[in-house]
């Protein structure tokens, strides 16, 4: 991922540079080449390392605040904290995130350091710590454990607390905290891992048994509970790619979790399963071969087939015909060679991902080096008008750095991850999936010219270029896309399924045909999602193959069934049907039903959480009263005249408290309130929960009527701590929540735009409810209040209601609809009779507000939809330029407009989006919300759960 081991690290700048001074001393010591020095070398580096640590604990310098009891917990019964259970343990935190190569290299060095320190008071816990918005979701950690075999603690930090605070650059990277919590080391990369990570760790152990300090009875008691415990084996396990023979008759899958590769017929019967279910490095027959971690394969016509063994760092060849398992490059142990050259096993190789085959070469995606490699298969074979022989491995193109640059010399070019490869034999071209960059490249093999398709950004550098948009090359945005297939007149990869035009560099949704072999098939949001698919080329022999990263469920997920579209695999499916079984469902929280409720001073908005992962039990042996509310609240989209569930705003498949379920999402008039309490009483809420969760102003005015009328503790929480901490939720969880709107004021052109929001910060949010509220965002839980005002939605309904009669602000919105605020507000051209052109302000530009209304004649003249449009534009004016100057003042880009005055209230989005873009000369977007107005209500029901059982 993003190799980080020239970053600063900025956690601390007395500890790094104490620790920078102190690694300087070490590599000296090791330098010297003095005899006499040699056998006290040891001592010399431990004593270094002790007036190191001696200096560290002295100064107290850099501690770290316990875990939040808000993340959810891996490989653990109950949530960990470093008060309760880690006194007097060494703790290693590992920040990764499972997409990234590099975190994925330092796992096995983890696991050495636990098998060496088994006994010792040292434990690692993986902070887990997103790139990717589909990475935050719990399921899929849990997923990525599973596969890769993860059994020390885990948290989800899916907002990054931990990181932000503490300062955390890039993945990976390890912090080693003392006994009482103080940070000792910081790892950054993998060369920082591979040279301190064993010494650090032995060196410290050392000093704190002299200081009396290890306690290693805590690390006894640390409530183990492995995911692996509770996982079915099944016959595939998070298979990665799959490949189908020339014929089409036979198909290869790599079963990346067992370590195996399955050769089934196209008819889903199964020939071989090479490999066994525990990882290894063995060639010979079919019983003996071990594979450890395999991803690409392919097929060299019907009886051999390549595989990419990428955790033994090499390429295998399966021969059908004499039974065996042969290694052809690589040697088990990783690389850093960018360069190669190498024949057979002595070339070592640096993660493989994927293979690809063509004219006696095998093209190899090396995500570990971040380059495109070729193996030679056959004697006398050209490449680049070379000849090489046989077994010759070596770079193709690419420089190693990890970037999405391209350059008509291929060895200027650089990649980030690349993770999938397919052939244009046609034209020589090779496809390549760049995961890290969110991009799909080319390369022409004919002169190792390398070229962007879709997705990535214009900065090589910008890793961060991802999200989910159809679109023209850079316009396009792809997330962490893992294959890609190729036929003669489409080209495929695994983007929710999305189809790229090469001719016109854009990308659209595709409709596989009836040639589609699919793997792990599920519906997401109402859309299929397709895990991994093959399909058969119509006018070449080679073989084409393509694995899915899709945005919204893991790209290591275990499919749920296996299937053709004409053809059910009826051999196969006894066994692969219903193995998606990893979710755990964690117990604990409330009692049902979980409510999160905001009373404003005009609507009350209410956030209904409603699971679909209960058993039959559960849902037989639920209380009649919860049936008949969940019953009453699915059942209709109205309650009475004024209550509305929005239909079109209902998330699926969320996760709260390890809970899977739908949120709902209702509103209705702060002066209905004594009606949903009495409503609330008559279904028989207080029989089944004593508390509810509440924010804003109406949490305190209602509090009594609560308690009297529904017997029910309102916990009441503040409003804009709930309204940031329900922007990242629901933002986690769909990421087409951020928008914002091109040619707002022409109603033809006028677009929702997708803004990828996975990485905001700073950001400033204007919450226009009854009021104004403007905070300025730093991190998940860094936020100020920087201005307001009393101008708001309570504002523009009470005028509306003293000027045209209109009682409720749906009326008041439609009045303004057809109103002409023109023939109420005086403009530019009004007073200057055209242009201001020395301030470049258009005539149309307002210059007073309701100026016309000075003139008996003008107000003869006004209608009420006038009046009702001018106060909205007015009032929505006020807050644009607000905040437009708070943003220059703090010095943020990013200004998120939301809150329940913009949920049907198009005409001020659409002033807002103008104002913010001419004002700031295109400098500043009006971002929206899909959910505005439902944020506060959101944060009350996270923080129910924290209410306990």
């Amino acid at each position: 991922m993003d190799s980080c081991d020239d970053y600063e690290l900025t956690l601390s700048q007395q500890l790094f540079n104490l620790q920078l001074d102190l690694e300087k001393q070490l590599k000296d010591i090791d330098n010297h080449s003095d005899d006499a020095i040699d056998g006290s070398r040891d001592g010399l580096k431990q004593s270094l390392v002790f007036n190191y640590l001696d200096t560290i604990l002295d100064n107290k310098l850099v501690s770290v605040e316990d875990f939040g009891d808000d993340m959810d917990w891996l490989n653990v019964s109950s949530s960990l904290s470093l008060n309760r259970h880690m006194n007097g343990v060494i703790v290693i935190l590992d920040f990764f995130t499972y997409c990234c190569i590099n975190c994925l290299h330092i796992v096995p060095k983890l696991c050495q350091i636990e098998d060496e320190f088994a006994r010792d008071p040292v434990v690692v816990i993986g902070v887990h710590s997103p790139k990717f918005s589909n990475e935050r979701h719990i399921t899929n950690v849990c997923d990525a454990l599973l596969k890769y075999n993860i059994t020390h603690p885990v948290v989800n930090d899916p907002t990054a607390k931990l990181w932000t605070s503490l300062e955390v650059q890039c993945w990976p990277t390890l912090v080693m905290l003392g006994p009482n919590a103080h940070i000792l080391f910081t790892l950054v990369g993998e060369t920082g891992v591979d040279r301190w990570l064993h010494f650090y760790t032995q060196t410290s152990l050392k000093y704190f048994e002299r200081k009396n300090l290890l306690i290693n009875e805590n690390k006894r008691k640390l409530p183990v509970k492995l995911l692996r415990d509770s996982f079915e084996r099944q016959l595939l396990g998070f298979p990665s790619k799959i490949s189908a023979s020339r014929d089409q008759q036979m198909i290869a899958i790599s079963n990346a979790k067992y370590h195996n590769i399955i050769i089934a017929t196209i008819n889903g019967i199964i020939k071989h399963i090479i490999g066994g279910s525990e990882p290894g490095f063995r060639d010979g027959p079919f019983s003996d071969a071990r594979f450890n971690g395999p991803n690409g394969v392919v097929w060299r016509g019907n009886d051999v087939v390549f595989v990419a063994d990428t955790e033994n760092h090499s390429i295998r060849e399966i021969n059908l015909t004499n039974g065996t398992v042969a290694t052809i490059a690589g040697n088990g142990t990783i690389s850093d060679d960018r360069i190669g050259g190498q024949i057979g096993c002595e070339q070592r190789l640096n993660s493989p991902w994927d293979v690809c085959y063509g004219d006696n070469c095998l093209w190899i995606a090396m995500a570990g080096c971040h380059q495109i490699w070729v193996l030679v298969l056959e004697n006398n074979t050209k490449v680049l008008d070379k000849t090489y022989s046989k077994g010759t491995c070596f770079s193709f193109v690419g420089n190693g750095a990890e970037e999405n640059r391209n350059n008509r010399y291929g060895r200027n070019a650089s990649f980030a991850q690349p993770s999938g490869l397919a052939l244009d034999a046609k034209h020589n071209y090779l496809y390549v999936a760049d995961s890290e960059s969110s991009s799909v490249r080319c390369v022409d093999l004919s002169n190792g010219c390398v070229s962007g398709i879709v997705g990535g950004d214009r900065d090589p550098r910008n890793l961060f270029a991802f999200g989910d948009r159809d679109g023209k090359g850079i316009e396009c945005r792809l997330q962490h896309c893992l294959g890609i297939a190729f036929d003669t007149q489409n080209n495929y990869f695994g983007q929710q399924i999305k189809l790229t035009e090469g001719a016109k560099q854009s990308i659209s949704f595709l409709n596989p045909d009836d040639d589609v072999f699919v793997i792990s098939h599920e519906r997401i949001d109402n859309f299929e999602q397709i895990s991994d698919f093959s399909l058969k080329a119509k006018d070449t022999d080679i073989d084409e193959y393509c694995h899915n990263s899709d945005p919204l469920i893991n790209p290591y997920r275990r499919p749920s069934y296996v299937k053709r579209r004409k053809e059910l695999i009826a051999n196969m499916m006894a066994t692969i049907n219903g193995t998606n079984t990893s979710s755990t469902k964690p117990m604990g929280g409330p009692p049902m039903p979980w409510f999160g409720m905001d009373i404003g001073g005009s609507l009350v908005k209410l956030v209904y959480f409603e699971p679909t992962d209960s058993s039959p039990a559960e849902i037989d042996s639920e209380l009649e009263t919860l049936k008949k509310i969940r019953h009453y609240l699915k059942r209709n989209s109205s309650y009475g005249k004024t209550g509305k569930r929005d239909v079109y705003l209902q998330m699926d498949k969320c996760c709260i408290n390890g809970r899977y379920g739908t949120l709902h999402f209702i509103r209705f008039p702060t002066s209905e309130m004594p009606v949903f309490l009495k409503l609330a009483k008559s279904k028989g809420m207080a029989h089944m929960a004593s508390t509810v969760c509440a924010t804003g102003g109406g949490a305190f005015k209602f509090e009594a009527d609560i308690k009297q009328q529904v017997n029910l503790d309102l916990h009441k929480f503040d409003e804009l701590d709930s309204l940031i901490h329900g922007i990242h939720y629901i933002e986690a969880y769909n990421q087409h929540e951020c928008y914002y709107l091109s040619d707002p004021l022409d109603d033809d052109k006028c677009t929702k735009v997708p803004y990828d929001f996975s990485h905001p910060y700073p950001f400033l949010v204007v919450n226009i409810g009854s009021g104004v509220g403007i905070l300025a965002v730093y991190s998940p839980e860094k936020y100020k209040r920087v201005s307001g005002s009393s101008i708001g939605g309570g504002t523009f309904l009470g005028l509306c209601a003293l000027l045209t009669g209109c009682e409720t602000f749906e009326d008041a919105i439609q009045l303004a609809a057809n109103g002409d605020s023109t023939k109420i507000d005086k403009s530019v051209r009004d007073i200057y009779g055209g242009d201001y052109s020395k301030f470049k302000l258009s005539g149309d530009i307002i210059a007073s507000s309701f100026g016309h209304m000075c003139s008996a004649e003008k107000r003869a003249q006004a209608t009420p939809a006038d009046m009702a449009r001018a106060t909205l534009v007015t009032i929505t004016n006020n807050i644009g330029a607000i905040a437009r100057m708070c943003a220059m003042n703090e010095g943020i880009e990013r200004v998120v407009f939301a809150g329940n005055f913009l949920r049907v209230n198009e005409i001020s989005m659409k002033l807002l989006a103008f104002a913010m873009d001419f004002w700031s000369d295109g400098t500043l977007k009006a971002l929206f919300l899909e959910h505005e107005g439902y944020f506060g209500a959101v944060g009350c029901l996270l923080e129910l759960m924290k209410t306990g059982s």
